[in-house]
C-alpha cells in the first residue's frame, strides 16, 4: 500500500485456499498478477482447492471502509465486484477497472498450479 493521502482505494490479487462449504482456509496476496499463472480450482481429495480473485479495499481517513472481491470464474473476472465467497457471491457494486481484466488476460496462458504445488 503506497498511498499518501488519507483516502484511497487499494487492489490486491489473492489466491483463496477454499473448501466446498466455501470456507477461505488460507490466502496469498500480490500487487501483481505477473508470474502467478492462474490456479487449478479442481478440489483435491479433501475438497481444498484454490480461487483467483481481485480484493478491492477503499480507505477513508485511513480506516478501510469498504472490502469487495472480483472471482476469477472461466479464466474471466467479472464486469462488476461485489461481496461473499466464491460459492455465495453477490455481484454489482463498483466495476471491475479494464486493466485487471487486461492482466489477467496476459496471464491466461500460463500453467495452471495446484495449492499443493504454490509453496514450491
Amino acid at each position: 500500500m503506497a498511498a499518501t493521502k488519507a483516502n484511497f482505494t487499494d487492489y490486491e490479487w489473492d489466491y483463496e485456499l477454499t473448501n466446498l462449504d466455501g470456507e477461505v482456509i488460507d490466502r496469498d496476496c500480490w500487487d501483481h498478477l505477473r508470474g502467478r499463472g492462474l490456479p487449478d480450482s479442481t478440489p483435491d481429495a479433501n475438497g481444498e482447492f484454490l480461487v483467483l480473485v481481485l480484493v478491492k479495499d477503499v480507505y477513508r481517513g485511513w480506516v478501510l471502509q469498504e472490502r469487495s472481491w472480483a472471482y476469477v470464474k472461466g479464466g474471466k473476472l467479472p464486469e462488476y465486484f461485489g461481496i461473499g465467497t466464491y460459492h455465495d457471491w453477490d455481484e454489482g457494486y463498483s466495476k471491475v477497472p479494464q486493466r485487471f481484466h487486461q492482466e489477467l488476460a496476459a496471464e491466461h496462458g500460463r500453467d495452471t498450479l495446484t495449492h499443493q504445488e504454490k509453496g514450491k
